[in-house]
């Protein structure tokens, strides 16, 4: 009769501890629909905190909160040129490596990760996830650069929509982007046609 509460005892608790695993994941997932463009929408993770775009070529703008008290939350933006603007993409890869140096001189190009998803929304995205010194600049032009050591960037091509391409910057210390990483690629894989 012990081994038998025994077991009813541990099959209650992995019940339990099963359902407050699946509510932390429900949790952790919430989103809030985002309208990209005229004819595409994504799904932002719902801690992303939506504000004011800081330029008018931004069409959203994001801070992703730090869990951490003292270090910064990181921004994302998405811009857009107009139809077929920003330039090719070859010529975006090379300025976005030219945006983050590596701390001992060696090729970001080499360091970084690059990944494409297909079949997003009738396009696909191009997604670098690139870590090291990243050079701040108040616009994309500017000679003055703060740079901002251990940080991380995610630069993304979203080459989809009737007005494509769209483009997406996201930059923070690299412990915040580490913590939004899968909630990014979630917003990527979630575009769609209206």
């Amino acid at each position: 009769m012990i081994f038998k509460s025994g077991v009813w005892i541990i099959a209650v608790a992995s019940v339990v501890a099963g359902t407050q695993a699946q509510e932390k994941d429900k949790a952790e997932q919430k989103t809030q629909k985002v309208a990209l463009a005229a004819d595409l929408t994504a799904q932002a993770p719902a801690e992303w905190k939506v504000q004011e775009p800081k330029s008018q070529i931004r069409t959203h703008e994001f801070v992703l909160p730090s869990a951490e008290k003292d270090v910064a939350g990181g921004i994302l933006f998405v811009t857009h040129f107009g139809k077929g603007g920003g330039g090719g993409l070859e010529a975006n890869l090379q300025r976005w490596y030219g945006m983050v140096e590596q701390p001992d001189g060696s090729s970001t190009e080499k360091a970084a990760k690059k990944d494409e998803i297909k079949d997003v929304a009738g396009g696909k995205v191009v997604w670098l996830d690139m870590s090291g010194t990243y050079l701040d600049r108040p616009t994309p032009m500017s000679q003055q650069v703060t740079k901002r050591p251990n940080y991380r960037v995610f630069a993304v091509m979203i080459d989809a929509g009737k007005d494509g391409p769209y483009w997406i910057r996201a930059y923070g210390p690299e412990s915040v982007m580490k913590a939004h990483r899968d909630g990014f690629e979630r917003f990527l894989k979630s575009i769609a046609k209206k």
